[in-house]
């Protein structure tokens, strides 16, 4: 059940910023457009739950959104401010980013490689930045990223992981009942283990678990305590199994990603991206990456076994897994990803 925000939000002052609509919420904190008060500046100002609130620390609360806010990268959210109000309301003032989350982006079906993959280059850029200046996300998953109506990537919730956002419980500390950031489905090994220090390995894994996800449609262990048990196990299950389009390479390079010992993943996010790119160009049936959006000469060879109804729909990667749109309706999201994908220079001209 949600947990409660004292009063509406809309209208509210919180420093210099006058709360408007809310444009989004998670169990842990709600985000309303706010507006400078004198310079009519539109940020996205996020508010804590009131039982988060409670149990964060002020100063590390401030100083964790110092170093967020000391991040400076194209692909980044940038955090402008934070606060905490006498009446013990905590807020971090951020980019409003217009467009939807790779979460949303999702919803419609698995994305062509092309698209995966060009994603995945701006948010491993976002991240190596991160990690070369000692900061660990610590929660990368698709809804901390965002498709920019500009066709910019960025990524959310930098540094924020310690200043409230999803808590859940390890599994080495279920009896003990030690709270621990993160997303069970994107967790790494380490972060379910929660005795051992985190370093950028720790969020190179949970981008292999996104590229999973983007290429296949589901994550490797599924959600919650489940999914912990599965990450501590470190045997995902092959991508190919779920997306037979996939060439053995990809596997491997999930594999890899996915390594449960950190100095066996690849160092970084963008090596991790480089390898999967690699991999599915040198496949007959994924090398048109340039031209994935359209998907024409994507696919290659028609795939045996695959019927003729579902061929037939090879608007996403795996057509079976598509989520359907009725007849006649447009793709919503193919004007953004057009000019998403025009500036990673993916398109055939």
């Amino acid at each position: 059940m949600p947990l409660a925000v004292a009063g509406d939000l809309a209208g509210r002052r919180l420093g210099p910023y006058l709360l408007g609509e809310r444009i989004g919420a998670g169990a842990h904190a709600v985000v309303h457009l706010g507006r400078h008060r004198m310079m009519g500046i539109e940020r996205a100002v996020k508010v804590l739950r009131r039982p988060v609130a409670a149990s964060v620390d002020r100063e590390r609360f401030v100083r964790e959104a110092a170093i967020a806010a000391g991040l400076r990268h194209p692909n980044v959210v940038s955090l402008y401010d934070c606060g905490v109000e006498e009446d013990g309301t905590a807020y971090l003032v951020m980019e409003y980013v217009p467009g939807p989350s790779l979460a949303q982006r999702l919803r419609e079906g698995v994305p062509p490689a092309g698209e995966a993959v060009g994603v995945a280059q701006q948010v491993a850029a976002a991240l190596d930045h991160a990690h070369a200046r000692g900061v660990v996300h610590r929660d990368v998953k698709p809804a901390n990223v965002l498709l920019g109506q500009d066709g910019v990537v960025r990524v959310g919730d930098f540094g924020i992981a310690l200043a409230g956002p999803d808590l859940e419980t390890s599994a080495a500390h279920l009896e003990e009942g030690t709270p621990l950031q993160g997303t069970p489905a994107y967790m790494s090994p380490e972060q379910c283990d929660g005795r051992r220090p985190l370093d950028g390995r720790s969020d190179v894994y949970s981008l292999a678990v996104v590229l999973y996800e983007m290429l296949t449609g589901r994550t490797p262990y599924g959600h919650g305590r489940v999914a912990i048990a599965g990450h501590l196990d470190g045997r995902p299950p092959p991508a190919r199994r779920i997306n037979p389009y996939l060439p053995e390479a990809v596997d491997r390079v999930l594999a890899r990603g996915l390594a449960l010992d950190p100095a066996q993943r690849h160092p970084t996010a963008g090596s991790l991206v480089a390898d999967l790119a690699s991999a599915l160009a040198r496949s007959p049936a994924t090398s048109g990456l340039e031209g994935a959006w359209g998907c024409e000469g994507f696919f290659g060879e028609e795939p045996a076994g695959l019927d003729e109804a579902a061929w037939a729909d090879r608007g996403t990667l795996m057509a079976p897994m598509a989520r359907a749109r009725p007849a006649g309706q447009p793709d919503a999201s193919r004007s953004h990803l057009g000019r998403l994908a025009a500036r990673l220079r993916l398109v055939r001209t």
